[in-house]
């Protein structure tokens, strides 16, 4: 991410590319859907390199084995040098995992996730909406969690002649999504891969964000910062980005046990909006403005540099010892050959099946 490399420098930490992560002090790692990832990171660690674990899910959102991807969640707590959580309930989250074990848990340290203002282009004022229709839009890319099947679904059940919904990003099927709308008319669709400068136009033509994410694996919802950025509210299920925020006027959201219910509430809130806002929509663009005071009062790079004082609070060199030197030259070839054992594996399993 651009902004956190920003924040970074700005106490004199210098971002390296993954290839030098040989002379690196500290190894700062996002995903861990890859097995081959976790070997490497046991062996940097192995080095006495610093791990720092960002923690984004609750779970992997395509690790279909939930008892795997705990314990690939509990070794990287392990190792790690710091854990780097953007929300309160990402506590609970490593508390469930590895129980109160104060080692691990004084690791934790919140950083806020950065603010997006200015960041993909100046916002626009200039609008085509609607006072009498209310917008919707879904943006990013078409993933399962994402749960566009089910908000599809909510649309064509309610079919208000004053509610549109767009739905904007790269999808993986394009014909069974437009099998799923039935022709609606009330929702739009532009399945392809949306460019950074596309997103100020695309924030400015819609009232509200809405994002019915998975609840079991997400966490952190960096599309919410992002439409907090643009001048835009959510309605969206209450991840742990929007339960931090104290004001819960600043947007719209739910909770749920089950797909049914899930199904329900976004209903209901819909139901709700057009009840409060019916015939004068626009007044939820005033309600955006706030959303963009709120975030870039608390989400600011400064902000976000000032907690990374905590995250690196030891700059110390890591002695390069040969076996440090020989771990590190190692990883050149466990990389790779990691990655073509999973694939034939991969291979193995789909001829099977067949």
């Amino acid at each position: 991410m651009d902004l956190m490399r920003t924040a970074l420098r700005m106490i004199n930490i210098e971002p390296l590319p993954g290839k030098k992560r040989c002379v690196a002090g500290f190894i700062w790692h996002h995903w861990i859907e890859k097995l081959y990832f976790l070997v490497v990171i046991k062996l940097l660690a192995a080095t006495k390199k610093k791990i720092i674990w960002n923690v984004h899910n609750k779970l992997p959102h395509d690790f279909k084995n939930t008892q795997k991807a705990k314990e690939f969640m509990r070794t990287m707590a392990k190792v790690s040098h710091k854990i780097v959580i953007h929300c309160t309930e990402t506590t609970g989250v490593i508390r469930e995992l590895c129980g109160e074990n104060p080692t691990i848990l004084n690791k934790i340290v919140l950083v806020p996730h950065p603010h997006y203002i200015g960041a993909y282009g100046t916002e626009k004022t200039e609008n085509s909406l609607r006072n009498d229709q209310l917008s919707l839009c879904f943006f990013g890319k078409i993933k399962d969690y994402k749960n566009i099947e089910l908000l599809i679904s909510a649309i064509n059940e309610l079919n208000f002649d004053d509610v549109e919904l767009k739905i904007m990003g790269r999808c993986w099927n394009t014909q069974y999504f437009q099998n799923l709308i039935k022709n609606n008319p009330h929702i739009k669709t532009d399945f392809r891969f949306i460019k950074d400068d596309e997103i100020p136009e695309i924030s400015a033509n819609c009232h509200l964000f809405v994002f019915p994410y998975n609840l079991e694996s997400s966490l952190n919802s960096g599309a919410t910062i992002l439409a907090f950025s643009y001048g835009r509210s959510v309605l969206s299920s209450l991840t742990g980005t929007l339960a931090d925020i104290e004001d819960k006027s600043l947007f719209f959201s739910y909770s749920y046990q089950n797909e049914d219910e899930h199904k329900e509430a976004l209903k209901q809130q819909i139901i709700e909006i057009r009840e409060k806002y019916k015939g004068n929509y626009n007044e939820l663009l005033m309600l955006g403005e706030k959303c963009r005071e709120y975030i870039s009062k608390n989400n600011s790079i400064e902000q976000v540099a000032k907690q990374l004082t905590f995250v690196f609070d030891s700059q110390e060199k890591t002695p390069q010892t040969i076996f440090s030197q020989l771990a590190c030259l190692s990883l050149h070839l466990i990389i790779p050959a990691t990655r073509i054992i999973l694939l034939v594996k991969k291979a193995v399993v789909i001829l099977r099946n067949r």
